[in-house]
């Protein structure tokens, strides 16, 4: 991967600054350390919207049980079994690249919690 100095929020908050000519922001992250605060720029599904029905383009952020951290990806794409997440710090520290999920880690007690965001 591709070192971009910098971790998956933050990395991902610079992508859709860029893409949107700097006219969206990313939010922070809630006290909850699984939903973002409030903007007019995203819509979030708490984990009340399965995540195999992600779109390419969304934002998913979610909390592994067996780390203390987030980790914020952008959905690339889906295969039957998996989602298919570009971000930082997922293959190496600041660097980016792109990584399988496969749909039944999210259920299988490895996630925590998750959010997806779609930028309006």
């Amino acid at each position: 991967g591709r070192d971009v100095g910098v971790e998956c929020k933050e990395w991902v908050q610079r992508v859709v600054a860029d893409a949107s000519g700097y006219v969206v922001a990313v939010p922070t992250t809630n006290d909850d350390y699984c939903t973002w605060r409030w903007s007019q720029d995203v819509y979030g599904y708490n984990m009340s919207r399965p995540i195999q029905y992600a779109q390419p383009g969304e934002i998913v952020q979610m909390r592994l049980r067996d780390y203390p951290y987030l980790h914020t990806a952008i959905v690339a794409g889906m295969m039957s079994d998996r989602v298919i997440f570009i971000d930082s710090n997922w293959v190496g520290a600041n660097k980016v690249g792109h990584h399988e999920f496969l749909f039944s880690k999210f259920y299988s007690g490895s996630i925590a919690c998750y959010s997806i965001y779609t930028i309006l």
